[in-house]
């Protein structure tokens, strides 16, 4: 493919001609913005770019080539640099030509860049250090004696650190304070990220003088929060209560069968949607189809445009809910197909982009694969996706932190060389696996890929996964038949239907009364609410952002509250959404024994097995005609197996009804506590009114005080 750049103005960076290049412009002009990349061409053609950290490091590179022990670094280059911080401190504008074929095109001004959604603020770091002692236990891993912080909030984090009895002091952000603190503290956290680059740079040039052997560690706020994240992970890895598993994408460098037109391509540093963009190109279309395969389609492309994006929450990174039919996401994970039966344990997936699936639908990310392959070989084990894109590791350990992990279940990462390097340096070097190893053994690789390899298409990430499994298939645990079952029993509703039609209809017409005309794409949410928690809260609420109007059916006849106040509750709670109504169930008219037998009774036999097909023919064939809803959104179940088997055959058979099954992950609290109706129930025999005030809505708590005496 041929990349002879025909009309410059429409890349998104300025190109420069390689022969127009002024250093001394350059240098001037690049410490104004860290992350301002100049593209340069080479008789037309792209060729490289300069970046502040290139120019640093070519600074560097030329000074040790003049001498590897004493590199020779005049005054005059340290007053270049006071210089260069002196214009960018006071946002004055050099202007640099931009020229393209030999002729001047415009000019460079400098723009203030956003910092970077993964940055460490007050906030943030309130949230997720300030009440615990992390950080502490790394600085004293360090055993460093003087530490000084700088920037904006540094005084809170100085008090914090003084706290614990370490010795720590709060300097200004001036030019000649740093350079002091250079020579005077071992350890510089900045809060400020605005000309960390530059004062790196600073601290390097003292360091190579070497004149007074400076060994001050200097790191910005947000490593060193990435660093307290990698030495607790490090610690917990070495405890070996969880198993871990690494698999390393190697470097583009290091693959052994791409061929110079891939290698080009990956060099042009244009990203898939850039293809995407310009899939009308006869020659961008072609590689499309050649890469996308069956998933080549418009509907396919124009849904990359609305993939996740990320939020954060609590201070922690993670993907944002997505209904997109090629990417669905909710609570923090991208969805996983072919969940099929129960499974005792659990594998939690991490990474970036590759685990995420950038290029894929639900059903060929490579969580999804690998369930197929668990269910194939009969292994007992669900995968959860918490990949995202752009998610490093330091931050997919935050997630991690929030997890309840049980001892049965595996960690698995998906990691850039990169990332593995970043684990190796604090000594986690067990249980990686090289990718490249699986890309050296494969000859067609320029057919997986349309920019870099983590981007690959379904083929690729099944091949991969394939690898995956069997590195760890040997430790995977199988499922056990189970001995004692109870006898599936018939389905009643469909048996007995020409019997109950007349009933049916009753139903019907009973629901019908709630229906809004108005609305294209309802949805319906089913549940006991014994009682009604902050998990069904968050699972209507989550409904109503996905649906343009959504029905709630309560069933009241057999809990432990009255159904006045089950559904008090319900409609209490609920009034906060303006697409909602809670509708009450009538099994005076259909008795539920008919479309839900042994529901009620799985209390009494842990292996309860009812037939749960007629509910979901009683969802078809009553209240689909009723209300016409387009989707069901159900709580996943980990524990009841009735419940588990009713979602099971929802998924599989709500589809030939028109009706989408949509399965959310249960919700916790922010301390790790699943929203559920049981432990309310538990708390309310014990008083214990601060768990339940954490774990069902206001109106529910002022329902639930009448309870008292009778659950005592």
């Amino acid at each position: 493919m041929n990349f002879e750049i025909k009309n410059s103005k429409q890349l998104k960076n300025n190109i420069i001609d390689i022969s127009a290049i002024n250093i001394s412009d350059i240098i001037h002009n690049i410490f104004f913005d860290p992350d301002y990349t100049i593209y340069t061409t080479k008789q037309n053609k792209y060729f490289g770019t300069i970046n502040r950290t290139s120019l640093i490091n070519n600074f560097f590179d030329q000074f040790k080539s003049i001498n590897q022990n004493y590199p020779v670094i005049d005054q005059n280059l340290i007053e270049k640099f006071q210089e260069i911080h002196q214009l960018a401190t006071e946002n004055q504008v050099k202007k640099l030509p931009i020229v393209i074929d030999g002729k001047i095109n415009g000019e460079y001004y400098f723009l203030d860049s956003p910092l970077s959604i993964f940055s460490m603020n007050e906030e943030r770091w309130e949230k997720l250090y300030s009440k615990n002692t992390k950080s502490i236990e790394y600085i004293n891993s360090l055993n460093v004696k003087k530490i000084c912080v700088c920037g904006k909030f540094g005084k809170s984090i100085v008090d914090y650190i003084k706290s614990y009895n370490i010795q720590c002091d709060f300097i200004d952000n001036s030019y000649d304070t740093f350079c002091h603190a250079v020579k005077n503290y071992d350890f510089i956290i900045d809060v400020d990220y605005e000309n960390f680059e530059f004062k790196k740079s600073i601290l390097a040039m003292f360091q190579a003088l070497n004149q007074e052997k400076i060994s001050t560690k200097y790191i910005n706020l947000y490593d060193f929060c990435n660093n307290v994240e990698l030495f607790c992970f490090a610690k917990m890895f070495a405890q070996n209560k969880t198993k871990m598993f690494f698999f390393e994408f190697p470097a583009v460098d290091t693959f052994k069968n791409l061929n110079q037109q891939e290698k080009y391509r990956i060099a042009f540093d244009k990203s898939y949607r850039y293809y995407y963009a310009n899939k009308n190109m006869p020659e961008i279309k072609n590689l499309l189809k050649k890469v996308l395969k069956k998933d080549y389609s418009d509907d396919f492309i124009k849904s990359r445009n609305f993939m996740a994006g990320l939020e954060f929450k609590n201070g922690i990174c993670r993907l944002l809910d997505s209904n997109n039919d090629y990417c669905r996401s909710f609570n923090g994970q991208r969805q996983t197909t072919d969940i099929i039966s129960y499974y005792d344990n659990n594998i939690y997936c991490f990474g970036a982009c590759f685990m995420y699936g950038a290029v894929v639908s639900n059903e060929y990310t490579f969580p999804s694969c690998m369930q197929r392959l668990m269910n194939k070989y009969n292994k007992n084990y669900q995968l959860h996706n918490f990949g995202a894109r752009n998610l490093l590791i330091p931050e997919i350990v935050r997630i991690i932190n929030t997890l309840k992990i049980n001892s049965n279940d595996i960690l698995l990462f998906v990691l850039t060389s990169h990332e593995i390097n970043m684990l190796n340096d604090f000594g986690i070097n067990e249980n990686i696996f090289n990718l490249k190893e699986f890309f050296d053994n494969e000859k067609q690789l320029h057919n997986y890929f349309l920019d870099e390899p983590m981007h690959c298409n379904y083929i690729c990430t099944k091949k991969i996964a394939n690898f995956a499994f069997n590195k760890i298939k040997n430790i995977l645990s199988s499922k056990k038949m189970q001995s004692k079952r109870d006898i599936q029993l018939e389905n009643k509703f469909i048996e007995n239907y020409d019997q109950i039609k007349s009933e049916a209809q009753k139903y019907i017409d009973y629901l019908s009364e709630f229906k809004v005309s108005w609305a294209k794409n309802s949805s319906i949410v089913l549940m006991h609410a014994n009682p009604f928690t902050l998990g069904h809260y968050k699972l209507v609420e989550y409904a109503s952002k996905h649906s343009d109007y959504v029905y709630v059916m309560l069933a009241l006849e057999s809990g432990m509250f009255a159904p006045s106040d089950v559904y008090e509750m319900a409609k209490e709670s609920c009034k906060d959404f303006g697409n909602v109504v809670v509708i009450k169930d009538r099994t005076d008219i259909i008795p539920r024994e008919l479309f839900l037998p042994g529901y009620f009774e799985r209390d009494k036999s842990p292996n309860a097995c009812g037939n749960t097909s007629g509910f979901i023919d009683f969802i078809g064939k009553v209240i689909k005609p009723a209300l016409d809803v387009k989707q069901r959104f159900v709580g996943s179940e980990p524990v009841d197996k009735l419940t588990q088997q009713m979602n099971l055959e929802s998924e599989r058979s709500l589809p030939k009804y028109g009706i989408k099954h949509i399965e959310i992950p249960r919700f916790v609290n922010e301390k790790g506590i699943v929203y559920s109706a049981k432990t309310v129930r538990n708390a309310l025999k014990c008083n214990d009114w601060e768990t339940i005030e954490q774990l069902v809505p206001r109106p529910v708590v002022n329902i639930l005080h009448k309870y008292t005496s009778f659950f005592k």
